[in-house]
């Protein structure tokens, strides 16, 4: 029974809080967080407005709440960022607590390190414990020294990561940082022979040649002028490797997509790389790719696109930091190379696509690695104990 946006059955009530509108590897990862809760809990979620985030919010059966804020830059804050969160904070906090207050929240999820410190707030001022969530690699010093001061609010009772090496950017913190691996979905991501062929004949790739791709965003952290350079040495050694950019330019990045565009057409490889744009399919782009590239240079901590790939077969060659360090087994599911390395990134393309042996081995790894590491219902039973715990 719903009324006045608050659930009236016996469940306890969870507040799920976000920092985006749109859809990225944060708020995929809050929705199944949700998915998880969803049976034993009521789930509200709070986000600065409504969007693709909200939408598949709602689907799921959780509540939208509307908090906005101002927008704050990508990566690396400013001064005018700093003024901008002074000036939200009181506003954020009083909303935020009424409606937890409402709804008589049990605990607070925060899925963002935007929302760390306004959760850790409105926790204090509620009386309601806080769960913060670390998925991302700061490259921001202040934003770090900012989560250092407020994870010592005594509301702050759990730290999660979806990494050792999230967890460890940030030093000594008062509470002990756990690890829970990102999970993947294996009845959506698998490997699949049709969706191979029709990827194929889609995209007129010829069955024999080898696919490298990126799938993310097209913004700069994510490295596709990397996997461009690396793709225009490879084509210098073999006409059948052809290389996939998937995605497309978050707002006020379009700049970006069309430097990518021109670059790609300087260099004459345009007839075998392909820009696909914004894909839904991407269990049959994924099954129709060999490689999965994942050439980001900073934020990037656990990518669900890496289990997703595994999960699919597709060999992983991703930048070496982060959680990636964790997830990628070098020669046994994939290879690392170092920041920024076209040279080494083009070297480990090369030595798949002349090598279908080991490819075919790694392949078959990554799939055994995906249903043993990463099934989702191991990451669904971790979080709902948690959650369990905390509001028992």
């Amino acid at each position: 029974m719903e009324k006045n946006g608050v659930n009236n059955n016996e469940k306890k009530s969870v507040v799920l809080w976000e920092a985006l509108s749109e859809i990225a590897g944060g708020q995929r990862v809050c929705l199944d967080v949700l998915r998880a809760l969803r049976e034993d809990f009521n789930i509200y979620v709070f986000g600065p407005a409504r969007g693709r985030f909200s939408e598949a919010v709602e689907r799921e059966g959780g509540f939208f709440y509307e908090l906005p804020f101002q927008s704050y830059s990508l990566i690396r804050k400013n001064a005018s960022d700093l003024i901008k969160f002074a000036m939200d904070t009181p506003r954020v906090i009083k909303n935020a607590s009424e409606i937890i207050k409402k709804i008589n929240a049990s605990v607070i999820y925060a899925s963002s390190t935007r929302v760390f410190p306004w959760s850790a707030l409105a926790g204090e001022k509620t009386s309601v414990p806080v769960i913060w969530h670390i998925h991302n690699m700061l490259a921001d010093w202040k934003t770090k020294a900012l989560i250092r001061y407020f994870s010592k609010k005594n509301s702050v009772k759990i730290i999660l990561s979806d990494s050792s090496a999230t967890g460890a950017q940030y030093g000594r913190l008062p509470k002990a940082i756990t690890t829970i691996y990102n999970g993947v979905d294996l009845s959506r991501f698998y490997p699949n022979d049709a969706f191979r062929r029709e990827m194929r004949s889609e995209f007129q790739i010829p069955e024999d040649a080898v696919v490298a791709g990126t799938i993310s965003d097209l913004i700069p952290h994510k490295g596709q002028k990397t996997f461009i350079e690396a793709m225009a040495q490879v084509l210098k050694e073999s006409k059948n490797v052809y290389g996939l950019i998937v995605g497309r330019a978050r707002e006020g990045f379009e700049w970006y997509e069309k430097e990518l565009r021109e670059i790609v057409a300087n260099k004459g490889i345009e007839k075998q790389i392909i820009f696909t744009g914004f894909r839904k399919d991407i269990e049959k782009i994924l099954n129709g790719m060999d490689i999965l590239v994942v050439p980001s240079y900073s934020s990037e901590s656990f990518p669900l696109i890496i289990l997703e790939g595994l999960a699919c077969g597709t060999s992983i060659l991703a930048s070496a930091f982060s959680g990636m360090l964790e997830v990628v087994e070098e020669g046994i599911n994939g290879f690392l190379f170092p920041i920024s390395d076209c040279n080494k990134l083009a070297t480990n393309i090369l030595l798949f696509a002349k090598n279908r042996k080991m490819l075919k081995e790694t392949k078959d790894n990554c799939v055994k690695i995906a249903k043993e590491k990463y099934d989702m219902n191991i990451f669904n039973g971790k979080i709902k104990e948690l959650f369990l715990s905390i509001t028992d």
